[in-house]
């Protein structure tokens, strides 16, 4: 069982500083003509675009320009990590 509840947060943990990364990526682009750079970016956006997409897509921008779907998904991984945790403690 703690295998399971370990197994959640590291999921958990490596979604969030991915989505972390993605957002300082966005805000930042250094060596982006690195190949290392370019390859390492493609990863995180692999990552996160599937749980980003719906989010954006769902949001109206209102010409803003802002994107907070990252802010949105964190919250709702948040949400969802500590139900998981919950409902898995409670069936020990």
């Amino acid at each position: 069982m703690y295998f399971l509840i370990s197994l959640v947060d590291l999921v958990y943990k490596v979604l969030f500083w991915a989505i972390i990364l993605r957002a300082l990526m966005s805000w930042f682009r250094p060596y982006s003509y690195s190949r290392g750079y370019n390859q390492f970016a493609r990863l995180v956006y692999q990552i996160t675009e599937p749980l980003l997409a719906p989010v954006r897509n769902f949001l109206p921008t209102g010409g803003m320009g802002i994107d907070f779907s990252p802010l949105i998904v964190v919250f709702l991984l948040q949400v969802i990590r500590n139900l998981l945790i919950n409902l898995l403690f409670s069936l020990r």
